[in-house]
């Protein structure tokens, strides 16, 4: 079913080039090119290890996915894979272990 109807989009956007596509709106908003409204669903980007993320050979700037490994909404800068959160790619993170023995 879901094939069916990701072919049938496909095809609408294919076929309507140049046109920008909404679903459940009407109009969709003129700068983009697929815009999604709903109060009682989400978006769902693909979900990727980062090892599977990592064998992308030539992602597209802007390229979204959801990391499983790290359990974040992650983008490709052009650069490397940001998380939604990051400022740089040379922004740091420190995984910090508690030791709990005194």
């Amino acid at each position: 079913m879901r094939l069916i109807f990701l072919t049938i989009l496909l095809g609408y956007v294919i076929l309507s080039s140049g046109q920008n596509v909404g679903i459940k709106t009407n109009p969709p908003d003129s700068s983009a090119i697929l815009h999604l409204e709903s109060t009682e669903l989400g978006f769902l980007p693909p979900s990727m290890t980062t090892s599977e993320r990592d064998s992308i050979p030539t992602p597209a700037d802007g390229l979204v996915i959801f990391n499983v490994t790290d359990s974040t909404l992650q983008y490709y800068n052009g650069e490397c894979w940001m998380h939604s959160y990051q400022k740089s790619c040379d922004e740091c993170f420190f995984d910090i272990v508690l030791d709990t023995a005194f």
